[in-house]
């Protein structure tokens, strides 16, 4: 079984293929955070892996079922995942993962079990896959920054937003190293007369005024914010950017770098 991949604007859109060859409708997961990818893909292998699990049990030789009843909260633990990549070495905790029947609207179109909140959650999309894979996996977030004004700073972020343009040009082409994350940093009211700065990763960046992306903390100043929740920044409010490669910053970070002197 195969999970793919496609991003847009909104986020990533993951997709099963394999499930079809034993009856079942292909899984899908849409508006998932850039940075919950690689966390994701596996989550996704292991819901597959613990369907095909429980759909096997009813359907064993000599079993007489017309029908399967699936269930619409399905247990993923780690362990599903080491089953599902026959490694060994996967170790984490479990979440219960809702999922909703969505039937093909048109000839060629598949059926498919879609990854969704549960009835009267409230969260969105971005935040409901944050909080499962932090269940599963631990907490994966960027940090969150308070800092004082300084000239050191203030350079910082005018070097950073003078470079704006020159990586959005990048972004929209295409051309940042394979696998890597594009990052913002903008800032938000402490509501003390303060700043605090979250990182964003970019999803979308098509108007140059406009970037759409998805928060990477859980603010501290406002509960609205949290890791996962989609974004859409006015490009004044950036004070930095980077590039980011398997969690390290390989581009850009003027701030960081006067934060780690």
């Amino acid at each position: 079984m195969k999970v793919l991949n496609s991003s847009d604007e909104h986020g990533v859109w993951m997709t099963t293929k394999g499930l079809s060859n034993y009856g079942l409708p292909e899984l899908q997961a849409s508006n998932i955070p850039p940075q919950l990818g690689e966390f994701w893909t596996p989550i996704i292998s292991g819901l597959a892996w613990r369907i095909i699990q429980e759909f096997g049990k009813k359907v064993e030789p000599g079993s007489k079922i017309t029908h399967y009843d699936m269930p619409a909260d399905v247990d993923v633990s780690a362990a599903d995942i080491a089953e599902a990549y026959h490694d060994d070495t996967v170790h984490g905790g479990s979440a219960k993962i809702h999922l909703r029947l969505d039937l093909r609207k048109a000839k060629g179109d598949c059926d498919f079990l879609t990854v969704s909140t549960p009835p009267g959650d409230k969260q969105l999309a971005g935040e409901y896959a944050a909080e499962i894979s932090k269940k599963i996996f631990g907490a994966h977030e960027e940090e969150v920054v308070k800092t004082p004004p300084s000239k050191e700073m203030q350079k910082a972020m005018d070097t950073a937003k003078a470079e704006l343009p020159g990586i959005r040009a990048r972004f929209l082409a295409k051309k940042l190293p394979r696998g890597a994350k594009l990052i913002v940093k903008f800032g938000i009211d402490d509501g003390n007369g303060g700043t605090e700065y979250l990182w964003a990763y970019v999803t979308g960046w098509s108007s140059p005024k406009e970037i759409k992306g998805n928060c990477g903390n859980d603010a501290d100043s406002d509960p609205h914010l949290r890791a996962g929740t989609p974004v859409s920044l006015n490009v004044d409010r950036i004070v930095d950017w980077a590039v980011q490669l398997d969690g390290k910053l390989i581009e850009g970070g003027w701030t960081q770098k006067v934060l780690g002197r």
